[in-house]
């Protein structure tokens, strides 16, 4: 599958699955469309939501706009396993959402030179709001990254319709990290 196709088809799931969850047909959609001052006609709708039509940026903005959603949201899938983001470059749905964020590097990427282009008041990403010293635990200690990851889908589990066996299990694993952090921390102490 070529980069372009997956971006589309994701997108495309994702401006179906909005628009059905506020009970739009697609040529309701397409008058919203034209209330943010883009026309559209539905047979484009229906390439773009059946990932058949690239996307351009200025569609994702349109139609964030217009199905009143984060543009974040229809770019990656809201999902906890394996999102692809390139050939041969898969991680979790999480991962892939705190990169899209500008949390930290993925693994296979050069953090070095994210450090670089993160340090730089020029090129400093959105995510202001997270304090440098928690960016850099996330970035540099990959248990407190780990750690992060797993609170975060806790959190997910615990405001979504959840099973509470699913929440148990989402929070026994972030105990169990939080306990593999401390017993690493304890480590390099011994060896100091």
């Amino acid at each position: 599958m070529a980069k372009a196709d997956r971006v589309s088809r994701t997108f495309g799931q994702q401006v179906r699955a909005a628009r059905e969850r506020r009970g739009w047909t697609q040529a309701q959609l397409v008058a919203e469309l034209k209330k943010c001052g883009e026309p559209m006609d539905q047979a484009t709708v229906a390439r773009l939501e059946t990932g058949k039509r690239g996307v351009s940026v200025d569609d994702l903005l349109l139609f964030a706009l217009a199905l009143g959603v984060a543009p974040l949201y229809l770019l990656l899938p809201r999902a906890t396993g394996p999102v692809e983001l390139a050939p041969g470059m898969a991680v979790s749905g999480w991962e892939a959402l705190a990169w899209a964020r500008g949390m930290y590097a993925l693994p296979f990427t050069d953090a070095t030179d994210t450090e670089a282009a993160v340090d730089d008041p020029e090129v400093r990403h959105y995510y202001e709001a997270v304090p440098d010293y928690e960016e850099r635990a996330i970035r540099h200690h990959p248990l407190v990254r780990t750690l992060w990851l797993e609170v975060g889908y806790a959190m997910t589990c615990a405001a979504s319709t959840s099973t509470r066996a699913g929440l148990r299990r989402s929070l026994e694993r972030t105990v169990a990290t939080a306990e593999a952090a401390l017993r690493h921390l304890d480590d390099a102490e011994k060896e100091a």
